[in-house]
């Protein structure tokens, strides 16, 4: 279903893809094929994302302050590399260089724009696949490997998510298991 091309990875990352990384891309993309076309939004949180106690007054006031405004995404969880972008609002600006994809709330013109992506396309860390589908990643060469123009990131100037685990998916390298299918009759 995904292209995982070693030549790619081991050109830009020095490593391959790792499985928990994979997951991660997986979960986010089916999620967001799954999702509607009338569907407004799409919250996508992964199994460890903890909040402020307020997250959801706060996931509101953001729908609210950008009723007019064009984005296709919003991370809340982000970690910021360098400072963030111009205000959008006094409460939001747009996203540079970050990663984490723990919390994230898409637009319904973002989940448009990530629906066009073919499914054999080449699987990345979304640490890294975010950042260039904003055309904000170091690494100029991906910044449009999936997106030509730029699709319009944003963030809360303050973060609202964390990680709760201590293990993440670019450490997790599973090994495949010996386990007989099971058979149910």
């Amino acid at each position: 279903l995904y292209n995982i091309d070693k030549n790619m990875t081991d050109k830009f990352w020095k490593r391959p893809v790792r499985s928990g990384e994979i997951g991660c891309w997986m979960s986010h993309m089916e999620a967001i094929r799954n999702t509607p076309e009338t569907s407004k939004y799409l919250l996508v949180l992964e199994d460890d994302a903890t909040f402020n106690n307020n997250f959801f007054y706060q996931l509101q006031r953001c729908i609210l302050e950008l009723e007019n405004i064009e984005f296709d995404y919003i991370d809340f969880g982000r970690v910021i590399l360098n400072k963030c972008g111009d205000k959008v609002t006094p409460f939001i600006s747009k996203l540079l260089y970050s990663y984490q994809a723990h919390c994230i709330l898409y637009s319904q013109s973002g989940i448009a724009e990530f629906k066009k992506l073919k499914e054999n396309i080449n699987i990345i860390s979304p640490d890294e696949f975010l950042p260039a589908t904003r055309h904000a990643h170091p690494r100029v060469k991906i910044n449009k490997l999936y997106f030509d123009e730029p699709l319009i990131g944003l963030t809360t100037n303050e973060q609202l998510s964390w990680q709760s685990s201590t293990i993440h998916d670019t450490e997790i390298i599973l090994q495949p298991l010996n386990m007989k299918p099971l058979n149910i009759k």
